[in-house]
């Protein structure tokens, strides 16, 4: 017996009400998650896994997301830690290429959904591991 292709599997999907544009919007397949009502930019941009299976970059994605700030995400194949060329922007945020990585794109606005004003962090900051991260959101 042959598995079903792709597009069948996605057809049937769609039929169930799960279309593309959905799955596009689920958490480990999102490229930005904005949770401001008058569309701001996102001021943070994570670095994290490709496929969802870092757990420390998934513990940070969730404090984002129970913050509900909105950000940036770029994903890095956890293979390249062994072998193969590393994103150069990546490197440029964390010299050891290693995530997940968050960096300050911009002061946040102020809103209820952000950081207090009294102490806004500064454009271009950048906060490496885990840790800080979670401290840092």
């Amino acid at each position: 017996m042959t598995p079903p292709a792709w597009t069948s599997i996605e057809a049937a999907a769609d039929d169930l009400g799960y279309h593309g544009a959905r799955r596009n919007e689920e958490l480990l397949r999102a490229s930005a998650r904005r949770h401001r009502d008058d569309g701001g930019a996102p001021w943070l941009l994570l670095w994290r896994d490709e496929f969802g299976w870092c757990p420390f970059s998934h513990q940070v994605q969730m404090h984002l997301e129970e913050k509900r700030e909105s950000y940036l995400i770029k994903k890095v194949p956890l293979s390249l830690y062994r072998i193969g060329d590393r994103h150069p922007e990546l490197l440029r945020d964390s010299p050891d290429g290693l995530v997940p990585t968050l960096r300050v794109l911009c002061e946040p606005d102020g809103s209820e959904n952000s950081r207090s004003p009294a102490s806004p962090p500064q454009a271009g900051r950048i906060v490496r591991g885990a840790a800080d991260c979670a401290s840092f959101i």
